[in-house]
């Protein structure tokens, strides 16, 4: 797996691991919270999305993120 953005691999890992951790789903801020990020994480969740790792539900702030099945 090739990495595209100069974001480290293990912020992909880490959002992975909580959404194992959170089958309801999270939204974006939730997500920050939990890693405590100091960056936005806005490009990581899209690159994950198109890289089918994550859907979505929702729209704006009430969207949520899941882990594909």
């Amino acid at each position: 797996s090739a990495k595209r953005s100069g974001r480290p691999a293990t912020m992909r890992e880490s959002i992975l691991n909580l959404l194992r951790e959170h089958s309801e789903g999270l939204t974006t801020e939730q997500i920050r919270g939990l890693l405590n990020a100091q960056k936005p994480i806005g490009d990581t969740l899209q690159g994950m999305r198109r890289a089918n790792l994550v859907r979505t539900e929702g729209t704006g702030r009430e969207m949520r993120y899941f882990l594909t099945s």
